[in-house]
């Protein structure tokens, strides 16, 4: 693995270390790169469980992202 790959592999660990081996079934590790990118873990999370959800791909999920879809949902207005 490159560098890169390594300190990725370490980032995603420290965010998901419970739920890595039950998500990571579900998600390949373009999405985990993709994700792992936001620091709001709220954000990260929504992201995470649709994709989950929805079975969305890489491309999928970098046009919601492009298109705010978190930022335009009442998840961020009202997060409780």
């Amino acid at each position: 693995l490159s560098k890169r790959n390594l300190y990725l592999c370490k980032s995603l660990y420290l965010l998901y270390p419970q739920i890595l081996q039950t998500l990571s079934a579900q998600l390949s590790w373009s999405h985990f790169t993709e994700l792992i990118r936001f620091e709001d873990s709220l954000k990260r999370d929504f992201y995470a469980e649709m994709c989950r959800l929805e079975r969305w791909s890489v491309r999928t999920l970098r046009h919601k992202i492009g298109h705010l879809l978190y930022e335009r949902t009442a998840v961020a207005k009202k997060p409780d």
